[in-house]
């Protein structure tokens, strides 16, 4: 994918074990940040979708770093009808973990839409692992977390802000009200 610098590497530690104490056990996707430059990205892309429908994206991270190291920042974008990157729908960073944590998002999209769920982990400078696993789609709303609701060219979660640029034209007075409605299809 354009603007990645590294790969993701598919680690199975039940088959080659590895020694070093800071890599989690087990079969996952990792991207080893150690001894890269402050920046550089590896882009992990899931199939399509294109579905009528609201999705739950389950996955489990691990971030791991020696000696209180910042190993770096995992992202999760939702790109639509190969449209640009956008901003990030959930990220994480700065956080040591050393253990597997888990994540649920829900993702909506409408007819004649599809969209594509990207993990994007972006290094520190600092040694470390980023890794995620077990990361399923399931064809329900989440569980636990609440869906987006797509408002313009914006995802809004329940809970999070939406900023929106408005211009009005012609007279008006102080005592004058302006209204936000948001028109439903």
């Amino acid at each position: 994918m354009e603007g990645s610098d590294l790969d993701w590497e598919q680690i199975n530690t039940m088959v080659k074990p590895s020694l070093d104490p800071w890599i989690p056990t087990g079969s996952f996707m990792m991207v080893n940040t150690s001894g890269q430059q402050l920046g550089q990205k590896a882009h992990l892309l899931l199939s399509k979708l294109k579905e009528n429908d609201t999705h739950c994206i389950d996955f489990h991270y691990f971030l791991s770093a020696k000696d209180g190291a910042n190993s770096g920042l995992l992202n999760v974008y939702v790109k639509v009808n190969d449209g640009p990157l956008g901003k990030p729908i959930w990220n994480v960073s700065g956080m040591t973990t050393r253990s597997w944590n888990r994540a649920e998002l829900a993702i909506s999209t409408f007819w004649p839409n599809f969209y594509q769920v990207i993990f994007e982990a972006v290094t520190s400078g600092q040694s470390g692992y980023i890794a995620i696993d077990e990361v399923k789609i399931q064809g329900h709303p989440c569980t636990k977390s609440p869906h987006f609701r797509r408002l313009q060219n914006v995802e809004v979660n329940a809970g999070q802000n939406a900023t929106f640029q408005c211009m009005a034209n012609g007279q008006t007075t102080f005592s004058d009200k302006l209204w936000l409605q948001v028109k439903k299809n």
